[in-house]
């Protein structure tokens, strides 16, 4: 589905589970950012005990990565 976006050329794993991440995956915003943008973003990420990223989580990384530009 990603295959000739930005996205696929970054090694970070980030897969829609339950369709929780698909509004994140399709935004613009996301598929503009560069690969050193992406894995400070995955960086920056929480992950909860479950090993479930949350949504809110995300985004709130992706705008700190896209803020520190």
């Amino acid at each position: 589905m990603y295959r000739n976006s930005r996205i696929s050329e970054c090694k970070l794993k980030i897969y829609p589970r339950k369709g929780s991440w698909r509004g994140i995956m399709d935004a613009a915003e996301l598929k503009k950012m560069t690969r050193a943008e992406l894995i400070k973003a995955a960086q920056n990420l929480k992950i909860s005990g479950s090993g479930k990223l949350k949504k809110d989580e995300l985004i709130e990384a992706i705008q700190s990565a896209q803020a520190s530009k």
